[in-house]
């Protein structure tokens, strides 16, 4: 929806389009987010948006996270949302970066069925470009299942299953 309690959630990204038509937000995890809250609502989506989160896909499939020091690393969180994103926009460029970016999130799943992010293994991450790839028609059964076996008996991360039950000490 783009109106939630009085307040229009999409107008704000129109806004935020450059004059010169590049539209970017800054980042490609922006842009991405950007995108696919657009196509939610809307099937115009601006193409200065789709160009500019395009640009930003490095050569070898992957789109980058901005460190807080300003440094860029191939991201496979920020890679998960750029194919969510670019899912169904057509257009060539649009088409050859999501080929390139499910190619990339392919290759770099581990043996294990899981994606890391920051040198570890992480369920948000194998969950946010799992669900990218499963959009894709890619299998991802090994991911659902490295996933589940995450899990604790409480639900979560050593979280009790309830506000009155003791901490499960059973944690991931």
């Amino acid at each position: 929806p783009s109106n939630y309690n009085g307040h229009d959630l999409i107008a704000p990204l129109w806004r935020d389009e450059c004059t010169d038509g590049s539209a970017s937000l800054g980042d490609p995890y922006s842009d991405s987010l950007a995108l696919i809250a657009i196509k939610s609502v809307s099937v115009d989506v601006p193409s200065g948006l789709v160009e500019a989160l395009v640009k930003q896909q490095n050569a070898s499939g992957e789109f980058f996270f901005s460190g807080e020091d300003g440094s860029k690393f191939a991201d496979p969180d920020t890679t998960g949302l750029a194919i969510q994103a670019l899912d169904g926009i057509g257009g060539a460029d649009a088409s050859a970066a999501l080929t390139k970016a499910v190619a990339w999130a392919t290759k770099h799943e581990t043996s294990g069925g899981y994606w890391t992010s920051a040198g570890g293994s992480d369920v948000n991450t194998t969950a946010l470009i799992g669900s990218a790839l499963n959009e894709q028609g890619k299998s991802v059964s090994k991911s659902i299942s490295w996933m589940i076996a995450q899990q604790t008996k409480a639900g979560g991360k050593g979280l009790p299953a309830s506000l009155s039950a003791p901490k499960d000490p059973d944690v991931m």
